[in-house]
């Protein structure tokens, strides 16, 4: 999955300071290596984990990392961050292997916001989810509410809101326009935030 060119625009600073990364780790620099790996691993394990069917992820993480070292050990520097790339490869390693979660889900569970006929559509039915300040929330149960989101929106929703990565570095990872990102993030924010509300509350159910 691959967006547009980025030839002839102003590389930002962090690129730049990417780039002199990936030149290092070229040069053999294994103590550059280990901190993109500190770095970067935990979301490239959890993107794995978030995209992948129910067959799970496999090696894929480990194929995706493979394939940004090959690159730069032959000089070939990603134009938007490493970051970025190996995310690319983890995505296309899980389509080659065909364990993309392709499963459609609901974006918006009934009753939990307005309808089209209301002046304040789209907003919460009852008051937005209130937490308890000390709660902490499980991994699985992070997880779980990543999964309920639909394919392509959840794919956004971690480039963007965990892996932090810009509009024009997630279209190439995703293919989608900054435009379509604006619209699949903010219904995959509404997604991830009612599934991990009813998670929650069925825990605190649990306990009670």
């Amino acid at each position: 999955m691959h967006g547009p060119e980025s030839a002839g625009r102003e590389v930002p600073e962090e690129e730049t300071a990417e780039l002199e990364r990936g030149r290092r780790i070229h040069a053999g620099d294994e103590a550059a290596l280990d901190a993109l790996l500190q770095r970067d691993h935990p979301v490239v394990d959890l993107l794995a984990r978030v995209l992948a069917s129910d067959a799970g992820p496999g090696d894929s993480a480990a194929r995706a990392w493979e394939r940004l070292v090959t690159g730069l050990a032959a000089a070939r520097f990603p134009e938007l961050g490493l970051r970025a790339a190996v995310l690319d490869h983890l995505v296309d390693v899980l389509d080659e292997d065909g364990l993309l979660d392709t499963a459609s889900r609901e974006t918006v569970w009934s009753g939990t916001f307005l309808g089209e006929g209301d002046p304040w559509a789209g907003w919460w039915e009852e008051e937005p989810p209130v937490w308890p300040p000390d709660l902490t929330l499980a991994p699985d149960q992070v997880l779980a509410a990543l999964r309920a989101v639909p394919p392509g929106p959840r794919l956004l929703l971690v480039l963007r809101d965990v892996a932090a990565l810009r509009e024009d570095q997630a279209e190439m990872v995703s293919g989608y326009t900054e435009k379509e990102q604006e619209i699949l993030l903010e219904s995959a924010r509404e997604s991830y935030v009612v599934a991990l509300d009813m998670l929650v509350k069925e825990g605190a159910h649990a306990c009670g």
